[in-house]
Formats: C-alpha cells, structure tokens, sequence
C-alpha cells in the first residue's frame, strides 16, 4: 500500500497541473499562455483553463494539446496563475495550491491573506511584492520567481535618430486597472514639457486596448490607437518611439516597461513597485512621486504612487535635450530588462 501510494504520488508530481485564464489581451492571460509554454517543454503539462478567450490571435498550437475539458482534476495539486482580488472563487481546498501571484498597490485584504495562508508556498515576481506580502500578514512560505517575457520576440530596434520629430510614447489596457495607469499624467506632462505654441517637433503616441475610451486633448501631435497588436507588430510599434513613458502608479511586474527597455527605449516613471526590478536610475528616468491611498478596486489596499507631472515633464525635455544620455540609458536598460525571461 505504501508503495503504491509513493508511485501514484511520483506520477502525480510528474505532472503540472496549472489553473488559470488563457487569452492574448490580459496580462494575467499571457503570462499563463508563456509560463504553460516554458513549462510544456520539460514537463507534462495539464492546463485546466479558469477562461480560455483569443480574441485576435490563435492558441498556441504547443499548448492547445493540454488544455483539459473538465474543470476539476484528481492531481493533489496545482498551480494557480491568478489576480488576487478572484482567488476566492478558484481556491480549491481540498488541493495543496501552489499560488502565483501579483498586486500593485502595498497592501491585500484580510480574507485574501486567509487564502494565501492556506495555500503550500505563494510565488510573486518582485522582492516587492513579498515585502507587501508578509507585511498584509502571509505567514504562508513567499518564493520571489521574477517573470520576464519572451525576450527572443522583443529584439533591440536601432534608435530612430535625431532626425524629427522625437517621438515619446505611450501604452496601457485601462480596463480593470485603469485608476492606475496615468495615461493622462503622461498627456499633461507632455504638454507641460512641449507646449502647443512651441517650435519642438515632437509627437506622443498612445496605444490602447479596443475597449478603452479614455478623452483625450485636441492636439494634433497626439496620434491614439485603439488596436490590438501581436508581439511583432508591437517590436515595430516600439521601434518608431524614442522614449516610452509610463504614467502608472504601480505594476505587479511592468509588461510594456520591459518590452520597452528590451527593445532600446528608455523608461520615463515612477521607480516605485516590481518595475524596480529592472528600472532605475541609471538606466532610465525616474520621476517623483508621492504615495496616495488606493482608489475604486485599490480602495482599502493601501498606497501606490502618483508619479509628478512636473517631474515626468522635465525628463520629458532631457530626454529630447541629451540624445547621448538616451543613447546610453538605452543600452543600459536593455542590458538589464532582458536578463528576465519566461525561462
């Protein structure tokens, strides 16, 4: 009896069964799909999906194969790829759960750290994040497991140059985390730093997700598009800016930053959260910022940070001022963002 049950344990643990959302438009959803990938190609992998949605691209034929039909398993258990606000309505107690996980702002709720505390071992993708953990009250075991992306997609783009205009830009999905992202901090900053009676030839490009109807100023230098873009499409969207300019208060990890940086343009931001994993100083521009309160989904979970428009806009001008300076910052960054990958 012992014996077999070792054997059965053996196989159960041969395998990885994941629970989560699987889409091409969420972060959530394509961490999973990227995560199931990497995992896929050293171990048997089950994938039972929480939402499976492609809205424009295909499913992965390498992980198509896994995805199980039933929404229960007979695993002991599971890793579960999930936003912490919703682990309540997946958390299986009669598995042992392995939960990864993150949030933005410094602090969760209490009945969501009495799931955490149930679970075997919580992974979050920043020392950050497992600081703001275990200070809500986690006494479960935190492993930080930095996430990355697909870093062979997102190559080093040349600059565009000092040719003009010099292009910033700007991206964010502003649906569920909305309050957060500060596209409109990014506009304000921009006017701040280039007035439309300037002589500067400079352009803000703003990219959106299909959803997002955000009002925006009757400027002409500011182009918005409100279309997906696969990752190809987004190297090239990448290629034609400068500079990217982040007006979020807070990441659990920082998606565009990364694929920014990894494509050679520099960071302007708040160096507050899991960005600062891979954002600094050194290789970017970090703007001022103080802490405020949570609001709407954030409300009662502590602070994040309200980036300085003044700030964002004179990083604005040195980047535009000090094509050396960017270069370099450029170099720097990517050096360091595409040590994170999905392996």
């Amino acid at each position: 009896m012992l014996i077999r049950d070792r054997l059965q344990n053996k196989l159960f643990m041969s395998t990885i069964p994941i629970r989560c959302r699987l889409d091409d438009f969420t972060g959530y959803g394509q961490y999973s799909v990227e995560l199931a990938q990497e995992l896929a190609q050293t171990h048997a992998v089950e994938i039972y999906p929480v939402a499976c949605g492609f809205r424009h691209e295909q499913c992965p034929n390498d992980i198509t194969g896994r995805i199980q039909k039933l929404r229960n398993h007979s695993h002991p258990w599971e890793l579960l790829l999930y936003p912490l606000p919703l682990i309540s309505k997946l958390f299986n107690t009669g598995k042992k759960t392995v939960l990864f996980t993150m949030w933005e702002s410094t602090r969760v709720t209490p009945d969501v750290v009495a799931i955490m505390n149930k679970c075997k071992a919580v992974l979050v993708p920043s020392g950050w994040g497992a600081s703001c953990l275990s200070a809500s009250g986690v006494d479960a075991p935190i492993r930080v497991v930095p996430l990355g992306i697909q870093v062979d997609k997102f190559r080093h783009v040349p600059s565009l140059g000092k040719e003009p205009p010099f292009v910033f830009g700007t991206a964010a999905r502003m649906m569920g985390g909305g309050v957060r992202k500060g596209v409109d901090r990014v506009l304000s900053a921009f006017q701040k730093a280039f007035p439309e009676n300037g002589t500067e030839q400079v352009e803000l490009k703003v990219k959106l997700s299909e959803e997002d109807n955000v009002p925006l100023p009757t400027d002409e230098r500011v182009t918005v598009q409100r279309t997906h873009l696969s990752p190809e499409a987004m190297v090239q969207w990448y290629a034609g800016i400068h500079v990217f300019v982040s007006g979020s208060g807070a990441e659990g990890w920082g998606r565009h930053q990364q694929e920014a940086m990894v494509s050679g343009r520099p960071v302007i931001g708040a160096a507050f959260g899991a960005v600062t994993e891979f954002f600094n100083r050194i290789n970017g521009y970090c703007a001022d910022y103080t802490l405020v309160p949570g609001q709407k989904l954030y409300a009662g979970r502590g602070h994040y940070a309200a980036p300085s428009i003044q700030c964002m806009a004179q990083a604005m001008r040195a980047a535009y001022d000090d094509r050396k300076l960017l270069e370099a910052k450029a170099l720097l960054g990517a050096g360091l963002a595409r040590c994170f990958t999905i392996k």
